[in-house]
């Protein structure tokens, strides 16, 4: 049979879990946004430049336009 916990010892434990419910709420509200943003290549990043290996193999993709590979000509030149 366990002992039961101090009060002392039930205040830290709820400390902590105040710190943690906070630390996720700021993560949430900082980082939930930046979902919705359409992510813009960086100039000189490497993004799209070379032709998908699915598109080309099979025919299609899997990730569509999520593939941060090109699907076209038009795509490689951007």
């Amino acid at each position: 049979d366990a002992a039961s916990p101090t009060w002392e010892q039930l205040e830290n434990a709820m400390v902590a879990v105040k710190t943690v419910v906070h630390g996720l709420v700021d993560f949430i509200q900082n980082y939930s946004r930046k979902g919705h943003e359409t992510p813009q290549p960086q100039p000189n990043s490497k993004y799209k430049t070379s032709m998908c290996r699915d598109l080309r193999q099979q025919g299609g993709c899997p990730r569509g336009t999520n593939c941060t590979f090109a699907h076209s000509q038009e795509e490689l030149e951007k």
